[in-house]
């Protein structure tokens, strides 16, 4: 035998021992906590950084049969939900049988959810890779050339970091770089990078990847924010970190579902492989807990920091650049995670943090937070607080991880098929919001919580919001898509904020033609940044009803009401003062909770079109086996559990059905219910909220205020009404003011009229009003404005028939 002979077969042998060696079975497994921490189970060196955690009481997670050693070695009890993770992964059939969050009740609620993913168009050059759906190493390769190949002048050839770096079985890791002129580092233009594949057995990290890619090069010519981002920012892209361990899922597991997670270096001990997000070197091996010492783990933390050529090649890529922002995209469990990942602490640019978070979570609703803000716990040595921590080697870089991808039958860390594209089309957003960072930036949407706009109420509220490091002015504009119905008054409104600062105002609206209550306006919101205007279509329904009140509670007192338990009312935290009501007042709710608050007399429902119930509420309640409930009763009939606009459907570990309130919203909104398929002319209504909880973990519970019941008929709008100023003219003198100003009311003839005017915020909430006598056709107020704050309002008028179009008066200090 020659030498080469011999020395193909110890390769052979050698790779044979190694597959051997590292070819675990996973199990999809439920890990009890009761009695244990999430720490506890950290420290074991077992993965806890996906899956689905609830606090207190259980993880759901992939794991070893050696984790499942160390777990009940341990004394953790846990449960085993699927056999063999990595079959089920690439059976189409197991998964449909299979759904590890199920959700019960009977009813269903419509989604409210104001997130909405935009229906990217798929690149043309996208495809879905061989492995299934996902890519092998080298189609991966072949797809970057493929790049270049076509978009010589917008994108790299596909280049090596370092020469001298290579992993352990000799593969080098591959960097590109999109910009206008990508084989030039041009030094005044900011610098973005973008990573996957940190952990080999997550390989939506580099689909999507592929799939922005191509989204900025096949829309540079005809979008014009991917043209500006492009033109003025370089963009680089390290699409995977850990080629040994991903190529070494694909050869064990070709139909996809390998559950390597390391990269393969020898130990020396048997065992194989570093987790390259516990190898970088600021805080790392902090603790125990947050990574592991043991080459066994699948934590594994290396023998000091940076000992693995993988992170090696990062950290000169880091040190070779000055990149403000980077996303490090691992898979799965919705979330965007940033520092610090070892400290519970916030970072001392937190505010910067959670305004990145809020804004690359607008469209997919990720959990956004830190590691204990997410997870549950920290971890040490991860990408993150490496290159937002040091800064003497290189500048503090704006670093996050967003986890793609959720739980379930179609999701975990090899998602079917067809959840591929809508998770790469889920983190476009967040992409090109990180590539927008570094410049003028901002983001404007309209006001959730305005349920409607109303012939008495023609506002349309919006928050603009800065997000961008540089400073600039940020215009804001609407435009209606209905004119012949309705038509925006103002002009753009233009903004100069300081960094982070989000500010709240509105639009005033005219009513041009008949609406029927019910019809959805459509408006074109835009924000330009003065390079570029990013258009969004938004919609709101026009609720032109005579509202009648039939019940109102602002729960100044309770006299109405019958308590069982701890219901009461508080002053911590309320819409209108007082007081709100809530189930555990000046305090969180207590363990084995069963609360209930009941409407003495019932109401009275007369002849509507439409009956609704609404109230202000937040909550913080535990999610999946504590829950709050409204439920209402018609004419002693049973007790049906209403459907509000924010209410989900029970768990299957909440002893109820239906529709309830759970989890966290710690900011005020409007809820509202409708109850009109349920009632009619003549019928008893009565009203009365629940708080359950279990157990174990009582968080703050459930408040409300301002409850009122309405009943709605038709109020029709007639284009009969003269509007404009051949109708009636007003002037503002001096608008803009410095605390007072009159208003000059003219009608066309001389004929005595009355009418009234009213003074709102830019919000849209009524300040003032007044009554106008204009006996000779000419009329004068003085409006004093002394005590408001300096900003933006706006003031409607009418006398008989005539209607002014609303005005903007602006008072400066």
């Amino acid at each position: 035998m020659n030498n080469s002979s011999l020395l193909l077969l110890l390769c052979i042998l050698s790779t044979q021992l190694l597959f051997a060696q590292n070819t675990d079975t996973y199990h999809r497994v439920r890990v009890r906590l009761e009695g244990h921490t999430i720490q506890e189970l950290s420290a074991l060196g077992v993965e806890t950084d996906h899956g689905e955690y609830v606090p207190h009481r259980h993880l759901t997670n992939d794991f070893s049969s050696a984790d499942l050693n160390r777990l009940a070695e341990a004394g953790f009890i846990y449960e085993v939900l699927i056999r063999d993770v990595q079959d089920f992964y690439s059976d189409p059939v197991r998964r449909q049988v299979y759904q590890d969050n199920a959700r019960g009740g009977d009813l269903s609620c419509p989604d409210v959810s104001n997130s909405s993913v935009t229906e990217y168009p798929i690149p043309s050059n996208f495809r879905l890779g061989d492995m299934a759906g996902f890519y092998r190493y080298q189609e991966m390769l072949d797809i970057l050339d493929s790049m270049r190949l076509l978009y010589p002048n917008l994108i790299t050839s596909r280049r090596i970091v370092s020469p001298s770096i290579v992993s352990h079985q000799g593969r080098p890791i591959y960097w590109m770089r999109i910009s206008d002129n990508p084989d030039t580092d041009e030094s005044v233009e900011p610098e973005v990078l973008y990573t996957a594949l940190h952990h080999a057995r997550e390989p939506n990290s580099l689909t999507q990847m592929v799939f922005y890619m191509w989204y900025l090069l096949e829309n540079y010519e005809s979008d014009q924010e991917v043209r500006y981002l492009v033109d003025n920012t370089e963009l680089y892209f390290l699409p995977c970190i850990n080629p040994d361990g991903y190529i070494f899922n694909e050869t064990t597991e070709p139909d996809g579902g390998g559950m390597w997670r390391k990269n393969f270096r020898d130990n020396d001990d048997g065992s194989t492989g570093v987790d390259l997000n516990r190898n970088y070197g600021y805080q790392w091996g902090f603790d125990d807990e947050g990574s592991s010492p043991n080459p066994s783990s699948s934590t594994y933390r290396g023998t000091e920091a940076f000992s693995e050529p993988e992170t090696q090649a990062v950290r000169a890529f880091c040190q070779e650049h000055e990149f403000i922002v980077a996303l490090n995209y691992h898979t799965y469990g919705d979330l965007l995670i940033y520092p610090w990942g070892y400290s519970d602490s916030p970072t001392v640019d937190a505010p910067t943090f959670n305004t990145l978070g809020k804004v690359m979570t607008i469209q997919n609703d990720y959990i956004k937070g830190t590691g204990s803000e997410t997870v549950g716990y920290v971890v040490n040595g991860d990408s993150d607080d490496w290159m937002y921590g040091e800064t003497t080697e290189k500048p503090r870089i704006f670093s996050m991880t967003p986890e793609i991808g959720g739980e379930g039958i179609d999701g975990g860390f090899w998602p079917v098929r067809e959840a591929i594209i809508p998770n790469s089309r889920a983190s476009l957003w967040m992409n090109l919001m990180a590539a927008n960072t570094p410049h003028v930036a901002g983001v404007a949407q309209i006001d959730p919580t305005q349920i409607e706009i109303k012939d008495d109420y023609q506002f349309l509220r919006f928050e603009v919001q800065r997000f961008g490091r540089e400073n600039g002015p940020l215009s804001v504009s609407l435009t209606s898509l209905q004119n012949d119905l309705i038509q925006v008054v103002e002009e753009p409104l233009s903004f100069d904020l300081a960094e982070n600062q989000a500010v709240i105002d509105s639009f005033a609206l005219n009513i041009t033609g008949s609406i029927a209550p019910g019809t959805e306006l459509q408006f074109e919101l835009a924000i330009d940044n003065g390079s570029f205007v990013r258009r969004d279509t938004v919609s709101k329904v026009y609720g032109g009803y005579i509202n009648t009140v039939v019940y109102e509670e602002d729960f100044s007192g309770l006299d109405q009401w019958t308590t069982e338990e701890d219901w009461g009312l508080t002053n911590e935290d309320f819409v209108s003062g007082p007081n709100s009501l809530t189930d555990s007042p000046y305090s969180n709710y207590p363990n084995s909770h069963y609360a209930q608050i009941t409407l003495n007399e019932p109401i009275s429902v007369g002849e509507a079109e439409e009956y609704r119930l609404n109230f202000w509420a937040k909550w913080n309640i535990e999610p999946s086996y504590d829950w709050a409930q409204l439920q209402f009763q018609v004419n002693e009939g049973s007790w049906i559990p209403a459907c509000g606009r924010y209410t989900v459907t029970a768990s299957n570990t909440q002893a109820t059905d239906g529709p309830l309130w759970e989890g966290q919203q710690n900011e005020w909104v409007e809820e509202s219910v409708d109850l009109t398929p349920f009632l009619i002319n003549g019928d008893q209504l009565r009203l009365r909220f629940l708080m359950v909880s279990d157990t174990y973990i009582n968080p703050d519970g459930f408040y409300m205020d301002d409850l009122v019941f309405q009943e709605r008929n038709m109020k029709p709008v007639s284009t009969e009404m003269p509007l404009g100023a051949e109708a009636f003219s007003l002037r503002v003198v001096p608008n803009p003011n410095f605390g007072r100003t009159q208003l000059q009311f003219r009608l066309p003839h001389p004929v005595a009229a009355k009418g009234q005017w009213q003074l709102f915020q830019a919000g849209g909430q009524l300040l003032q009003t007044g009554v106008l006598s204009l006996p000779t056709g000419y009329g004068e107020v003085d409006l004093e404005m002394e005590q408001l704050p300096a900003g933006i309002y706006w003031l409607k008028a009418q006398v008989g028939e005539y209607l002014i179009p609303t005005r903007k008066i602006v008072v400066v200090k």
